[in-house]
């Protein structure tokens, strides 16, 4: 209420100004009191054009590659092997169970080895997956494998089983900027976390074997709208449902400041910076790269350029081309931001000499 007073005060205020031929003091006011009625709308309209340029611009070429193989050897694919073990709806050893998956994966979707490899692109705002349009407009690949090889085409009619009895899900995706590997879809016997609330309980439907922190690279070129930030998928989120004494907006709160600081790079990517500005992005970038490296080494992931860990490359980036490699036993990460390619074809492609260097 004390807003609207104030706000109706600064209009009326530059009015009597007006009036009293202040035209200047009388802009001022008028414009103050418009500034807070609809600042957050221009706000607003300065977002979306500003998103509305990055998505245009951005040409960004994203490659992953699953190791099937080293992901069923994961301890929560044990857990799971067990409780459907328990309940009696396997019968096979763990060995030729995992066995028969792959061999169920490599029949269904006629790969000759253990890998599934999805790659996207990025241009002019739109997505292509796989080399065709992919309208749902988001990084998400998902794949499905039979536990017997008799019900590779099950998937195609209704069944009444819950799926994770006759078959596992392994999907890739990004959410809050991060890149995850999971594999479910739990029913709540086979889940590896339930809580319990009277006659009915929440459950894990999904179980993350590995995540890399994209949020934190910078140099991809991803518009905000592709990071698909989601409240619901945060961590905090869900340790509310166990401890009320936390605050299910804690890890959002967290996000939101990143992404802040994850535009401010973004939009200024492209451009001169003073002073100012340059100063901040490196003091971004610091920032980044630290969260960055710290993730990088708790998910196991590395350099292959690197030779050990006594090179300084072995949890960085390499900046030649903007080009990135990242990998670990589950998850081959492969990125370039085709943007940084103009400045390389216009010294190297476009010339017909080489110039000698000291």
């Amino acid at each position: 209420m004390t807003s609207i007073i104030f706000t109706t005060a600064l209009f009326i205020a530059g009015i009597y100004f007006m009036y009293q031929f202040q035209f200047l003091v009388g802009i001022i006011f008028i414009l103050w009191g418009l500034s807070r009625l609809f600042g957050n709308d221009f706000k607003r309209v300065i977002n979306v054009t500003n998103n509305l340029t990055g998505e245009r611009n951005c040409n960004t070429f994203l490659q992953f590659q699953i190791n099937i193989e080293e992901l069923l050897k994961h301890k929560d694919i044990d857990e799971l092997y067990k409780k459907l073990k328990d309940n009696k709806k396997i019968k096979l050893n763990k060995a030729d169970w995992t066995k028969q998956i792959l061999e169920n994966y490599k029949k269904k979707y006629e790969q000759k080895d253990a890998w599934e490899e999805v790659k996207f692109n990025i241009k002019n705002n739109i997505l292509w997956k796989n080399e065709k349009v992919d309208f749902n407009d988001t990084l998400y690949h998902e794949i499905s494998i039979p536990y017997d090889k008799k019900d590779i085409k099950k998937e195609e009619s209704f069944s009444l089983m819950p799926s994770i009895e006759w078959k596992i899900d392994i999907r890739l995706f990004m959410v809050n900027g991060i890149l995850k590997l999971q594999v479910g879809d739990f029913n709540k016997e086979c889940s590896p976390q339930i809580i319990d609330r009277l006659s009915l309980a929440t459950h894990r439907t999904h179980a993350t074997i590995t995540s890399f922190p994209l949020l934190y690279f910078t140099d991809h070129g991803l518009p905000e709208k592709y990071l698909n930030l989601s409240a619901y998928a945060t961590e905090s989120w869900w340790t509310h449902r166990i401890d009320k004494t936390k605050q299910m907006t804690d890890d959002w709160k967290e996000v939101n400041i990143d992404i802040v600081k994850y535009n401010y790079i973004y939009f200024l990517g492209e451009k001169e910076l003073n002073k100012k500005e340059r100063g901040k992005v490196i003091q971004i970038q610091e920032e980044f790269i630290e969260k960055g490296e710290n993730w990088l080494k708790n998910e196991g992931f590395v350099n292959p350029y690197a030779t050990d860990e006594a090179d300084e490359d072995y949890f960085s980036r390499r900046f030649d081309i903007g080009d990135v490699h990242y990998n670990n036993k589950y998850l081959n990460i492969y990125y370039l931001d085709r943007k940084n390619l103009e400045e390389k074809r216009k010294r190297d492609t476009f010339v017909d000499y080489y110039e000698e260097m000291p």
